[in-house]
């Protein structure tokens, strides 16, 4: 029921964000993959779980967004939708609210590791590919510049 209802959330955010046809079904299935991978590492601690959803979705964006030539983003905006911490969040502003700062201090905290594992799992997989092109790129270039230098 829980990967359903992400694959509906993420759908509709998709509409909000103007996506059409098969990028708007591919990007909401983004989140299912997110949830199911949080989900499956739930026993190995929250910041585990939370770094290999996150880079379980941008493997996933990176993917699908060489299938479909789209902007990785796309992908990586919907399928983080289902995971994100709100439920932390939400805690530390009421406990905030209320009065009590060592709760406060205790969620934010919590909330904040999360988020930092969600970031790293990002940054991770898009400097892994980042990577891969500027190797890539150096290389074409480098055998242009042989080329251009053997002719002479």
């Amino acid at each position: 029921m829980t990967y359903i209802l992400s694959y509906i959330v993420c759908i509709f955010y998709g509409i909000l964000y103007n996506l059409r046809g098969y990028v708007l079904f591919a990007s909401a299935l983004g989140g299912v993959v997110a949830r199911l991978m949080l989900n499956s590492l739930d026993g190995y601690g929250y910041m585990i779980s939370f770094f290999s959803a996150s880079l379980a979705v941008a493997i996933y964006g990176e993917m699908m967004a060489r299938i479909s030539k789209v902007p990785v983003m796309i992908y990586t905006i919907i399928g983080i939708l289902p995971i994100i911490p709100g439920r932390g969040i939400y805690k530390a502003m009421a406990t905030l609210y209320q009065g009590d700062i060592n709760s406060f201090t205790t969620y934010g905290l919590e909330t904040l590791e999360m988020v930092g594992a969600m970031v790293m799992g990002l940054m991770l997989t898009s400097s892994i590919v980042r990577m891969f092109k500027i190797r890539k790129l150096l290389k074409m270039f480098y055998l242009r510049s042989e080329e251009r230098f053997s002719r002479n």
